[in-house]
Formats: C-alpha cells, sequence, structure tokens
C-alpha cells in the first residue's frame, strides 16, 4: 500500500514541509489467532518511501501593511532541492525524516 504523507519538520536552521511516498506492507489482524502480539493486532512494516517534495518557509513582509500592525509579516513555502542545503542540514533533515516515517509506521 502507498500513500502520501506531509511531514512538518524543524531543524535547527529552518523549517520544512516535506511529502512523501511512503511504501507499507500491512498484515491486517486475524483475532481468531492470539499465538503474538503480531497475530492479533496485525502489523505494519514500512518497505520504503520517497521523497516529493522538499518546502522551506520563509517569511516575507505584507505588501501595504506597515510594521507596527501584529500581522504584518506573512509565511510562503518554497521548493528547495536537497542537494541545494548544506551538507549538515541535509543529513539533519533525513534524520528527521527518518524518525518520523519510523514512529508514523509502527515500525
Amino acid at each position: 500500500m502507498i500513500y502520501k504523507k506531509t511531514l512538518f519538520i524543524e531543524t535547527s536552521e529552518s523549517q520544512y514541509r516535506v511529502e512523501l511516498d511512503v511504501n507499507l506492507n500491512i498484515t491486517p489482524p486475524d483475532y481468531s489467532n492470539d499465538a503474538s502480539d503480531w497475530d492479533y493486532l496485525g502489523m505494519t512494516e514500512l518497505v520504503d518511501f520517497g521523497i516529493n517534495s522538499v518546502e522551506i518557509r520563509t517569511c516575507v513582509q505584507k505588501p501595504g501593511v506597515p510594521r507596527q500592525k501584529k500581522d504584518w509579516l506573512t509565511y510562503e513555502w518554497t521548493e528547495v532541492q536537497m542537494e541545494s542545503l548544506s551538507p549538515e542540514e541535509q543529513q539533519e533533515l533525513n534524520e528527521q525524516i527518518n524518525k518520523e516515517v519510523e514512529s508514523e509506521c509502527n515500525c
């Protein structure tokens, strides 16, 4: 089963929105078999995942709104390439993606 997942990840340098295709192998629960928790509750196994897009959150000033107003800033998402990020930022982002995907898939 493949499903789309959007993650909002905050790293030490910025905030990102990452869209993934997650491929899962799902074993449905068998309530008649209580030999183990896996049989009784079912199991979700992460096969793999692919990154569709990575967007970085940028802060811009709204045109025509004075800075004294409460909402003079707005946030936009700008698509970036993983290769354009620094190696440290790539590594931290990949670690956060892996951690989020594994916790979401109960792996």
